[in-house]
């Protein structure tokens, strides 16, 4: 399993976006109040980490060989970021390999 470099989500992005939910809600609830019209979306960056998964050939269908982590870093610090990137690294080897054991119980039939 290869990562590339972790993108961690940085204080000044973390009040950029805050201010952008905060216009985001005063523009709903302006268009609540004129038009009775709600745009349901929130806008949260993300902390990111690329992976790359090196196996022999045959192995595994390509649809397995790359994936991304991208748990929220909004209000958390950098430990917590790393924290959450880790948890969720563990779940996406775990169902790597149930997704592997289930293709090999395919083809050896």
């Amino acid at each position: 399993m290869q990562f590339d470099s972790i993108k961690y989500v940085e204080r000044k992005h973390n009040i950029i976006w805050t201010g952008v939910g905060l216009l985001t809600i005063a523009a709903n609830a302006y268009l609540i109040s004129t038009a009775s019209i709600i745009l349901p979306f929130v806008l949260t960056p993300a902390a990111i980490a690329k992976g790359n998964l090196k196996t022999s050939k045959g192995l595994l269908t390509n649809k397995y060989r790359k994936f991304w982590i991208n748990p929220s870093g909004y209000l958390r610090k950098k430990e917590k970021q790393r924290e959450k990137i880790v948890n969720y690294t563990e779940k996406k080897t775990y169902r790597f390999l149930k997704n592997l054991g289930k293709q090999d119980r395919r083809n050896n039939r």
